[in-house]
């Protein structure tokens, strides 16, 4: 997809051009390894929400001007750019060899209109258009895992689309929210595919939540890029179904077989149990947690909190789901329990826990909220 074009004649330009020099020690410093070392800085530029059932990027932190413009800058100056140049000068490496160049056109409306950094040793290139209700951004790491990040916004033939490439593994992950509503997701690594889509996110969440969130949604929460909060997000779900009650007989007894593994005299079977209780957690949050807590075994406690820790999108919004009470909300778990088959069973126990008694997989013979 071609970059928009951006005209030239800026009411302002600043440029600034930054040389580092090798000096002593310079070799020995632990290299960049791009944008791995600035994701707080990527999450503030880039945000993503869901609303009505599609994902749009969120542009409000934008809106304040910064107290005072960098030196040159013209008054101007918006906080997009400025949260623009936060994130290059995270990846500035004054330790390496080569140049920094940071070149920011401002427009007549004061939008940033076009801004490029190259740092050719150490970081790699970046592109960022930000004019009018167009947003484009891209970076393309030189070292370590030599990824690509596109953010396009308000493409006029894909609306808004993000992608990861990592051409050296043969890698990419895409998400397309088209003008029209419908949503395409796309993963390859190597020979795998996945091709997900659907008439909403909300749709693809129900249907596909394990597939979304890991493939998909943690692919570029991983680079630092901030979800907000949303209540079919599989993280939230996870949360309100077995974050704050007693597992589903049947998700319980599966992670205390599993739990039981973590001590087994065979390696081979504590990895598994590991790897297994991984994907278990989801619907087993409290249940797990608790055990993790309780037990005095140091093998056990450290497998468990390797467990709690791969999934640190639910520690973080579990906070939002109690403060926003889904755990108690009953048309939102009846909800869940009619259209969320993954999280069926979970959904089923925190209502029974709610309700004083299991009225079984009907959603219908449930009494109204």
């Amino acid at each position: 997809m071609k970059p928009p074009k951006v005209p030239r004649h800026a009411l302002g330009l600043f440029c600034a051009v930054f040389f580092s020099a090798a000096i002593a020690g310079a070799e020995d410093a632990p290299p960049k390894q791009g944008m791995d070392d600035a994701q707080k800085e990527l999450g503030e530029l880039i945000q993503i929400e869901i609303l009505n059932g599609r994902i749009a990027l969120v542009r409000k932190n934008w809106a304040d001007a910064e107290q005072a413009p960098p030196h040159g800058a013209d008054d101007k100056y918006t906080k997009a750019q400025f949260l623009f140049d936060r994130f290059l000068s995270k990846l500035y490496d004054p330790m390496a060899k080569g140049q920094f160049m940071l070149i920011s056109e401002l427009d007549k409306t004061g939008d940033v209109a076009r801004a490029e950094c190259q740092q050719t040793f150490a970081i790699g290139t970046m592109q960022y258009y930000g004019h009018s209700d167009r947003f484009y951004f891209k970076f393309t790491e030189k070292v370590g895992a030599k990824r690509t990040l596109l953010v396009d916004d308000n493409d006029p033939d894909a609306g808004l689309l993000l992608q990861i490439d990592q051409s050296p593994l043969d890698s990419y992950t895409r998400i397309q929210q088209c003008a029209d509503g419908t949503l395409i997701l796309l993963s390859r690594k190597g020979n795998d595919r996945v091709r997900l889509m659907g008439d909403n996110l909300d749709a693809l969440l129900k249907s596909e939540p394990g597939r979304v969130q890991v493939l998909f949604l943690r692919a570029f929460t991983d680079l630092g890029v901030q979800v907000a909060p949303y209540k079919f997000l599989p993280t939230a779900m996870a949360g309100a179904a077995s974050g704050f009650g007693a597992a589903a007989p049947e998700h319980a007894k599966k992670a205390d077989e599993l739990i039981a593994k973590l001590n087994s005299e065979d390696a081979a079977e504590r990895e598994g149990a590991t790897a297994d209780l991984i994907r278990h957690f989801p619907r087993a949050v409290k249940h797990i947690k608790d055990i993790a807590a309780k037990t005095e075994n140091a093998e056990v406690k450290a497998r468990l909190a390797k467990v709690v820790a791969a999934h640190h999108g639910i520690a973080k919004i579990l906070p939002w789901v109690e403060q926003q009470k889904l755990h108690e909300d009953r048309a939102y778990l009846l909800d869940m329990l009619a259209t969320v088959p993954f999280f069926k069973a979970s959904a089923r126990a925190r209502l029974a826990e709610l309700c004083g008694k299991d009225y079984g997989d009907d959603p219908a013979a449930w009494p109204k909220p």
